[in-house]
């Protein structure tokens, strides 16, 4: 892993080279010594024996024996050269040298202390004073660290009655002392106010002062740093708490556990960066920072991250100056008369798994990879949602500062985290929303059809009346007679076309059994020679008995056809003389008598009776259709209300989450609050109001600016959602009724709009009665503690930025990528928030921050490093790392404050 982690530092340990060390475990050999601190999971360890080191070098020498010999039990351990010094007070003192020193450096110290008892021995002290042994350290540019051990314990230069007040007092303003170790694995329990320290501050570091191996890890401390280097910790104690912190049985590290973090971007083949070599950054889990000259690409890199994990495309149509910037910049440094090939690589950790996503600009292709162990590519074909699947989020300045404007993609953020889990509910809203307009739009077809139900029953009233007008007449036997024989008829006709067709198609049959005979034995061979014929005359003989067989069943065939025949006229013969067809055809000439009878006479035309039966059989069968959907249509309206108080409950579903997760954000002493305000966003939401009604533009621009300060007038929540239904109804009401229908509101509604409204079809009312305003986040800051609140966009660009910034840091656990946040801010308030805010976010999520001001990374303890620099106008990217390595701090220096003689001329201008 690049850049700081945090390492497990036992800071006072003992072997038994001290005389009061491990006198129980006779013959403990160093191998066992290293194991058992190998075993416990100690990852440093600083080998601080009383007045002597004489196991140093046989450590080290039997960790090198381990690590060659490939030993089960064996894991990297750094070891420290140090002592335990007993000075003249009677005082000890921890000194600790960097892990390359030998073990006669620890002699020196001794004489640096004029120590003059046995090494390893406790009881004997050292005639230097403790402010005059570490001040004799400072004046001979001995390379160490001093640290008062266990000071609120026995010998310890904080227990009352050890050392005179004057004495703890200069120990601890010396420059040399930064740091204390605690007798006890718990907080320092000690005052130091008293001392006149000014604001200067201590590290507390653990240390098992173990004597035996019982001892061994007992009290130990997380310190972050690159390497175990005497660099590395001394860095660490400067920086305090968020460098150095207790270690506790059963945590895990400091550092961020998020299950979401970036381990690689690649960049090759764009304007700029990656033009000619690939650059590849390699990314910690905690703080990043980017550094770099003005022109150096240092944005540009946060904005190919931006494009590569496809968070650009929201950017792709919209109209801020931040989109425009975002789109203008990618198209100048991926495009280059076509001569280049950009392509972006993110490499992706989420839950133990890192996957790739690559974009090439070329093909504008984006594609998903898993990573194997030995970096192997799998392309993945189930991608999902990237953003849903893989959680980032980015941010410029000019976004920041844009939510002074518009905080409804600060909404888009809260909405994106797993307490509301906004993606989630916009999917269920919106397939909620579809089956509400399509039940609407199905209400107003079956509403169409059962409309006709009075019509179907006027007509089937004058059908009824004709009829009953006929057989009124007396002749209700004889049409009724008529109907019934001719539907008979009717019936006798279609099977006598049946029977009919019957012996043609026997005929059919037997003409198909006339096949010819078998003839193999006829086939002349190839060659022209004969052979054997026997077998195929044998077969021929066989064939021929069935052919026979087979004309005589179509002999038979064509004898059954004449019977039919003849069985079909007998039939039609006995019809004739039927006294079924003899009722028949009394029946119609007594209908024919009847029509004789009423010419001229001005009555109903009984012709007419069996079309107006049939007629009326029609009628009644859509009737009873009609009076299937009436039953339908009024469980679709209960339905669609149930659906509709649905939606209301889903929508408020989401304020309400919304709601809780700004109340869970901020304690009542920070500074900033954040409130919601349900369906608050009222501009926003006539804007929606006016799509759906297809009136955007200028149009009918009295009847909106009415709407909405309609809604603006509400008292409270729910107010505000009366009042949103109330004006939907009288808006559903006008499409219907007309200009003045419906309650009377304190609105504007013209002719033409009401026009516009009625010719609105089933889906817009459907979608205007689902149409809510959306939610207004409001945010309220204070410039210090105790001071009074005022709006966001009441504040000066630099305020509205810290806000904002302060908001977006205040939750998540995905990583978070700002490009130069402290613009616009003064410096007092990028250390008294941003630095804060970052110290407080790095030790649960990703930060990749870009910069240009030396208190973000400083102050901010970035845990790497990443310097730009530029080259023959291109980009490049050296080796990036902790604080503690001298190039970083160098190239910090250089690119930061201008060198190290302006740093050092500006500070002492300042400060001296």
């Amino acid at each position: 892993m690049p850049g700081a982690k945090w390492w497990r530092v036992d800071f006072h340990t003992h072997t038994p080279f001290s005389t009061d060390a491990y006198q129980g475990e006779n013959n403990l050999t160093q191998q066992e010594w290293l194991l058992t601190h190998m075993k416990v999971g100690i990852d440093a360890v600083v080998i601080s024996d009383h007045n002597g080191g004489g196991w140093i070098d046989g450590l080290k020498t039997e960790l090198a024996n381990l690590r060659s010999q490939h030993v089960q039990e064996f894991r990297e351990i750094a070891l420290f050269p140090g002592v335990e010094v007993t000075t003249s007070q009677n005082v000890h003192l921890l000194v600790i040298l960097d892990p390359s020193a030998p073990a006669s450096d620890v002699s020196r110290i001794l004489q640096v202390a004029s120590y003059r008892g046995n090494e390893g021995c406790a009881q004997t002290a050292a005639d230097a004073s403790i402010v005059s042994f570490i001040e004799e350290l400072q004046s001979k540019g001995i390379s160490c660290l001093v640290i008062p051990a266990h000071v609120n314990g026995s010998k310890g230069l904080l227990k009352e009655g050890t050392v005179p007040f004057d004495t703890r007092q200069k120990t601890l303003r010396h420059s040399m002392v930064f740091a204390l170790e605690c007798h006890y694995s718990k907080p320092a329990d000690w005052d130091l106010h008293n001392y006149g320290l000014g604001d200067k501050s201590f590290s507390t570091v653990f240390g098992s002062d173990s004597h035996a191996v019982e001892e061994i890890g007992r009290r130990t401390t997380w310190v972050r740093m690159q390497s175990p280097t005497l660099d590395g910790l001394r860095v660490a104690l400067f920086d305090g708490e968020t460098s150095v912190r207790e270690f506790k049985e059963g945590e895990a590290d400091p550092g961020p556990n998020s299950p979401y973090f970036i381990e690689r971007i690649a960049i090759s083949g764009t304007k700029f960066i990656g033009r000619r070599t690939p650059q590849v950054i390699k990314l910690n889990p905690s703080f990043n920072a980017i550094i770099g000259g003005r022109g150096t690409g240092k944005s540009s890199i946060l904005e190919l991250v931006r494009t590569a994990t496809k968070r650009g495309a929201a950017f792709s149509r919209e109209e801020s100056d931040y989109a425009r910037n975002y789109r203008d910049l990618i198209r100048e440094i991926t495009a280059e008369n076509g001569n280049l090939n950009p392509t972006v690589e993110v490499d992706y950790r989420q839950h133990g798994q890192t996957f790739r996503m690559r974009w090439q600009a070329s093909s504008q292709s984006f594609d998903l990879f898993a990573l194997d162990a030995d970096d192997s590519l799998a392309e993945v074909s189930e991608q999902g949602v990237w953003s849903e699947r893989f959680p980032l989020r980015i941010f410029s300045q000019k976004q920041l500062y844009a939510f002074k404007e518009h905080t409804a993609p600060l909404l888009e953020e809260i909405d994106a985290t797993p307490e509301v889990n906004g993606p989630d509910w916009r999917r269920d809203w919106e397939n909620a929303v579809a089956g509400f307009v399509q039940l609407s739009t199905h209400i107003q077809q079956l509403d169409g059809e059962v409309r006709e139900w009075e019509s179907i029953k006027a007509k089937m009233a004058d059908l009824e009346r004709q009829i009953e007008v006929l057989e009124k007449a007396g002749h209700k036997q004889v049409l009724r007679e008529l109907s019934l024989r001719r539907r008979q008829r009717g019936e006798v006709d279609r099977w006598e076309e049946a029977i009919e067709r019957l012996p043609s198609e026997v005929e059919e049959l037997a003409a198909r059994m006339g096949i010819p005979a078998l003839g193999l034995s006829r086939m002349p061979a190839e060659d022209e020679t004969k052979g054997d014929e026997s077998v195929e005359i044998s077969l021929e003989q066989k064939a021929k008995q069935i052919k026979s067989l087979l004309e005589a069943n179509a002999e038979s065939l064509h004898k059954m056809a004449s019977s039919l025949k003849e069985r079909i006229a007998q039939w039609q013969e006995e019809l004739k003389a039927s006294e079924w067809e003899a009722l028949r055809a009394r029946s119609e000439v007594a209908y024919q008598e009847l029509i004789t009878s009423l010419q001229g006479t001005g009555q109903a035309k009984p012709e007419q009776y069996g079309e107006l039966v049939q007629a009326k059989q029609l009628l009644k069968k859509r009737l009873d259709g009609i009076t299937a959907k009436k039953e339908l249509l009024g469980k679709s309206k209960d339905d669609r209300d149930n659906s509709y108080g649905t939606l209301r409950e889903r929508r408020s579903a989401i304020s309400q989450k919304r709601h809780d997760f700004l109340e869970s954000l901020f304690t009542s002493d920070s500074n900033l609050r954040a409130s919601l305000v349900t369906f608050g966003d009222i501009p926003q939401g006539i804007q929606d109001l006016r799509a759906i009604l297809s009136r955007d533009g200028n149009v009918a621009r009295e009847e909106f600016d009415s709407f909405g300060e309609y809604l603006s007038g509400a008292t409270g929540d729910d107010d505000r959602m009366d009042r949103i239904h109330r004006l939907k109804v009288k808006l559903l009401h006008v499409a219907k009724e007309g200009q003045d229908s419906g309650e009377e509101l304190p609105v504007r509604i013209r002719a033409p709009f009401a026009t516009h409204m009625a010719a609105r079809t089933a889906e817009d009312k459907a979608r205007l009665l689902a149409w809510f305003p959306p939610d207004l986040l409001k945010l309220r800051y204070r410039k210090e503690s105790g001071g009074s609140f005022k709006d966001l966009e009441k504040g000066s660009p630099g305020q509205v930025a810290a806000a904002v910034l302060a908001f977006l840091l205040a939750y998540g656990d995905e990583p978070i990528l700002l490009d130069q946040p402290e613009d616009d801010l003064d410096n007092r308030l990028i250390y008294d928030l941003i630095v804060k805010e970052i110290q407080t976010n790095k030790l649960r999520r990703q930060l990749l921050i870009v910069t240009h001001n030396p208190n973000i990374l400083v102050n901010g303890n970035a845990d790497l490093i990443i310097p730009i620099e530029e080259q023959a106008g291109l980009a490049v990217i050296p080796e990036p790392g902790a604080l503690q390595e001298p190039a970083v701090r160098k190239a910090v220096c250089e690119i930061m404050e201008g060198g190290r003689q302006a740093l050092e001329r500006r500070f002492r201008r300042i400060v001296s």
